[in-house]
């Protein structure tokens, strides 16, 4: 009989009679919509001057406040296992200190909700804290490769975008990444190239990972498709980032193949890795796209074009006070990292505010605009999180990360022919390296977050169900 609180029906008491399996299918499908949905807020902004870009942070919002509600019926259902406290405390300590943080940093408002275009403050934390519960309450095989396929809809949505600003140039904020440069380099709907790019890292390796262990023919061949799609698109960023991220999944891949011990004949897929990058190439150095005929990386144009002429959140670049030089990535990297450490050394315990990383390099006037040369991401996640929230938020995200890759190593290693365990630890593994190269944001890190958690998943634990023998087919899983 079905549980009841007092004389209530059993539909109003639906959570009290909420089964594991039953929560993992609908959180699952959920974060799969979700993943697919919050890109999509950014398209009035790209289409339009006449709405702002504090819409596109709606749907982290509107996310975030789903997985708020699966994460409190995941607590108050116990689903938690004692083995992730560890990841989860430390997380929780992080929006403490983020808290900390709060109090102490040069503006509280920006400081929570995030600046205008980027919604990275203290409430996009705490929003990523429901996506990581939210995927790490998930205890079957089959709601986990949901989020997997979520990931790989979710990147084949972004990119299809991407290539209606690749070849209609007119829709996106990157068609010119300086004055004179029309380079139409691509950002989906994730905010900037390099961000579309981080995405597209995931969303390639879930996809190539996909190919080499599923059972289903068609299958693969829809994620060959999706992979050719992603390392198509991914070289138009004109990023390091993109090409970092093709060869971040493709590594991944090769692990994946010798972890599962899956046919090598289908590491051949790693070819939609490898040639529709070199076409992109092609068309770009025949002159088809833009008015250049060279192909050439533009990192450093691109992060100043985002920061100062979309969002004006930083200063302008300006080449006549510094010895930077703008063209060359061993140049301008080497000095955000430099500057940032600065910041690290003189804020060392709270940081100098959530997503304020800008503030303590004004030095001309109070208004942002007019400090030449100042930034307000340093794309490097580890670096950033000290410098804006202090250094024991770094360590809590070191040790969030390493001890959530220890217990999905464990979990890969008792069922290394589980689709969904070996694809969520390559995804943690691969998001953790470019995070080295990347920054946190509003399009990537929920996803992140959410597979995240999704790889300590306790698949081994649930119940022990083995799936039928379709699913086996369909999803990899050993017979």
């Amino acid at each position: 009989m079905a549980k009841q609180l007092f004389k209530t029906s059993e539909k109003s008491n639906f959570i009290l009679n909420l089964t594991e399996e039953k929560y993992s299918q609908l959180a699952s499908k959920a974060l799969a919509g979700l993943f697919v949905l919050m890109p999509l807020f950014a398209i009035p902004s790209q289409c339009t001057d006449k709405v702002g870009f504090s819409v596109e942070t709606i749907g982290l919002i509107f996310g975030g406040v789903v997985c708020m509600i699966f994460a409190l019926i995941a607590m108050m259902k116990k689903y938690i296992t004692k083995k992730m406290l560890i990841p989860v405390i430390a997380f929780a300590g992080m929006l403490g200190f983020g808290a900390v943080s709060l109090f102490d940093c040069y503006n509280r408002q920006v400081g929570f909700y995030g600046t205008d275009g980027r919604g990275e403050g203290l409430l996009a934390i705490i929003f990523y804290f429901c996506f990581f519960i939210t995927g790490l309450s998930l205890k079957t095989e089959k709601s986990v490769i949901t989020l997997i396929y979520g990931v790989i809809a979710s990147g084949a949505v972004n990119a299809l975008w991407a290539l209606v600003q690749l070849f209609y140039g007119k829709i996106g904020d990157f068609t010119y990444v300086s004055v004179k440069i029309k380079a139409h380099a691509v950002s989906g709907l994730a905010q900037n190239p390099i961000f579309f790019s981080m995405l597209l890292t995931l969303s390639l390796t879930a996809a190539l990972i996909g190919f080499i262990m599923t059972g289903s023919k068609r299958t693969r061949i829809i994620l060959a498709v999706c992979a050719a799609l992603f390392s198509f698109t991914m070289p138009f960023t004109h990023t390091i980032m993109g090409f970092a991220g093709i060869a971040v999944a493709a590594v991944s891949t090769i692990i994946a193949a010798f972890i599962s011990k899956s046919p090598k004949i289908r590491l051949a897929g790693l070819l939609t890795a490898v040639i529709p990058p070199i076409i992109s190439i092609i068309i770009v150095s025949a002159g088809l796209i833009g008015n250049i005929s060279e192909y050439k990386l533009y990192d450093g144009r691109i992060m100043w074009w985002d920061s100062y002429n979309r969002l004006s959140a930083s200063g302008i670049f300006d080449q006549r006070v510094t010895e930077i030089d703008i063209e060359d990535p061993l140049s301008f990297y080497p000095y955000m990292t430099e500057e940032t450490l600065d910041i690290i050394k003189t804020y060392p315990l709270t940081g100098a505010g959530p997503d304020q990383l800008v503030y303590p390099q004004i030095h001309v006037s109070e208004i942002i605009q007019e400090n030449p040369n100042t930034f307000d991401k340093n794309y490097n996640e580890y670096l950033y999180t000290a410098a804006t929230r202090g250094i024991p938020s770094l360590l809590l995200l070191i040790t969030v990360i390493a001890s959530l890759i220890a217990n999905s190593a464990a979990i890969v290693n008792h069922n290394r022919k589980s689709l969904a365990a070996v694809c969520t630890f390559m995804l943690l593994s691969a998001g953790a390296l470019i995070f080295f190269i990347g920054n946190s944001n509003i399009i990537f890190s929920p996803i992140y977050w959410a597979l995240s958690g999704a790889s300590c998943a306790s698949l081994a634990e649930a119940s022990k169900k083995v799936l039928s023998k379709k699913h086996q087919k369909a999803y990899g899983k050993s017979k």
